[in-house]
């Protein structure tokens, strides 16, 4: 279940551009701990998809309901 929704490592390689992303603006401004993250990791991202995954189907099958009442 852990790699359930990490499909085709699309979460890792995210997050590896992500990083990649700061640290080369961290380069360009030598800003100092700008790659100091708030905290969130990988399973926060993991655990957002999902919840976004489970709530489309919901919110879809409620729309349906309400269309024909």
């Amino acid at each position: 279940m852990r790699w359930t929704f990490n499909l085709g490592g699309a979460v890792d390689d995210q997050l590896a551009r992500r990083r990649a992303g700061m640290e080369l603006r961290v380069q360009r401004s030598g800003g100092l701990g700008a790659l100091e993250t708030d905290g969130v990791g990988p399973g926060f991202y993991k655990f957002a998809g999902v919840c976004l995954m489970a709530a489309g189907p919901v919110l879809f099958a409620i729309s349906v309901l309400f269309m024909f009442l």
